[in-house]
């Protein structure tokens, strides 16, 4: 009998034990994208968003990665040649009635384009240092404590107060955990405490009145630098609406290797890459004509420097800059307006040729769950800092800059005027200006010399956007 029932007991915990590892076999758990599938998720239009379309979608990207293009590493349709995508944002903070609001658009495009360019830094490089703390304290006690019979011998044998550099690990984890403690507990105990007419006893209940206390600290900082030559913008989109208190905008860059020699052949003048590739189009075809209203619209929504080539194929810098006109825009301050447009506008071409780049960025977070001893509830504090913060420089001397167009229009955003220059820079112009140079510095009745001079057309030009030798 009893030989019977051990066995009925074997039979029992056998079939438990199968039940248990029929129970945890991953096969019968639910897969995550079967749960809740009634809710539907809500997308958040970012400030990114219309680049990120921009790049899925540009039928040349797709043509040149056999349609995956993504914001990042590209590879090629040959499978060796590689090329680099990035977004950088930024957004508007200023009202958009405000006299600053069109000079503070454009520096905005220039944050933006110092992210995307910063984006590629931080690929090549970054140095991080990230530390974790994490303590969890329990205060509990038990019976009544008596008053020591020791006081005045341990009034003298108490230690002299140390600096806190003097200070062990576990010295300084006790003022963490008292002062962690301290931002744990909510203002309306602290009110309490503080209260003059609460008595002691009861002050010192509340603060007793934590039982369990987590503390979790996360800090990370990253730190990269590096020097960019001939990355390109190719496509840029602002989000506004007249009266919006915030406009965002976008930038999307490219980086090749084929890019970069450009750069450099333009920082070097050396002709056997800037001249006689294959022809572009007439710039009369490319660059918006500003004095009508459908090219300056076009101009507005154009930041950043384009890699172009004319029609003799040789390679251009073109450049887009503007600037407000400020105190209900009079003839000084229109002036003005050119002139900060036009500066801005050289700028940029020089930092295409090379830009040295610097991103430094610091997070901190720092939490608490704190236990309460009477009503066993829990409190969940937070608190999160992110700092980023981007340094760009540049140098350069340039020679043959040239304006294609200028114009001052009411901006479509608040209708403030705005002044537009698209400047450009060819291997031709500066070969003239070159030539200027020369003939000034000769004295009078100096014997003339004959130049090989190649004449520029401003209203030539080349392709903006992407060309097929880009990548």
């Amino acid at each position: 009998m009893k030989k019977r029932n051990f066995n009925l007991f074997l039979m029992a915990l056998c079939t438990i034990s199968l039940g248990l590892f029929s129970a945890s076999n991953p096969n019968d758990v639910e897969e995550p994208d079967e749960i809740d599938e009634g809710n539907t998720l809500k997308k958040r239009v970012t400030a990114g968003s219309q680049c990120t379309d921009f790049i899925k979608n540009n039928k040349k990207l797709a043509k040149v990665t056999r349609g995956r293009p993504k914001e990042g590493t590209n590879l090629k349709r040959n499978g060796k040649d590689k090329f680099f995508l990035s977004i950088g944002t930024d957004s508007v903070e200023v009202d958009t009635n405000n006299d600053f609001f069109p000079g503070a658009l454009f520096d905005a495009s220039i944050v933006a384009n110092l992210k995307a360019k910063g984006q590629l830094v931080k690929f090549l490089n970054q140095e991080m240092v990230s530390e974790i703390a994490r303590s969890t304290v329990q205060s509990t006690s038990t019976g009544e404590k008596k008053e020591s019979i020791s006081q005045d011998r341990q009034a003298e044998d108490k230690p002299e107060a140390k600096k806190y550099k003097d200070m062990s690990l576990y010295e300084k984890t006790k003022i963490l955990i008292n002062q962690q403690l301290d931002k744990a507990i909510d203002p309306a105990t602290k009110q309490q405490i503080d209260n003059e007419n609460v008595s002691d006893e009861k002050k010192e209940e509340l603060v007793k009145d934590i039982l369990n206390q987590k503390t979790f600290q996360d800090s990370i900082s990253s730190k990269s630098q590096g020097s960019v030559r001939g990355m390109k913008t190719i496509a840029s989109y602002v989000s506004a609406k007249p009266g919006d208190k915030k406009v965002t905008l976008c930038m999307v860059n490219l980086w090749s290797e084929a890019l970069q020699k450009k750069a450099d052949a333009i920082a070097t003048m050396d002709k056997s890459v800037l001249r006689g590739s294959k022809p572009g189009k007439p710039l009369s075809q490319q660059v918006a004509d500003l004095q009508t209203e459908e090219g300056a619209r076009k101009v507005f929504s154009k930041f950043g420097t384009f890699v172009v080539k004319d029609e003799y194929g040789d390679l251009s810098v073109i450049s887009y800059a503007q600037a407000g006109c400020m105190n209900n825009c009079s003839q000084m301050s229109e002036e003005a307006a050119f002139i900060e447009a036009e500066l801005k506008a050289d700028r940029a071409i020089i930092q295409f040729r090379e830009e040295a780049i610097e991103l430094q960025t610091n997070f901190d977070k720092e939490s608490q769950a704190s236990e309460s001893r009477s009503t066993g509830e829990i409190d969940y504090y937070a608190q999160q800092n992110i700092e980023q913060r981007y340094a760009a420089s540049a140098r350069g001397n340039l020679r043959g800059a040239y304006t294609v167009d200028q114009a001052m229009y009411g901006h479509p955003i608040n209708g403030q005027y705005t002044a537009l220059v698209v400047r450009a820079w060819t291997p031709s112009s500066q070969d003239f200006a070159g030539e200027i140079q020369e003939s000034l510095d000769k004295e009078p009745g100096q014997q003339e010399v004959d130049y090989d001079y190649e004449s520029n057309d401003y209203e030539d030009g080349g392709s903006m956007g992407l060309d097929d030798d880009d990548f």
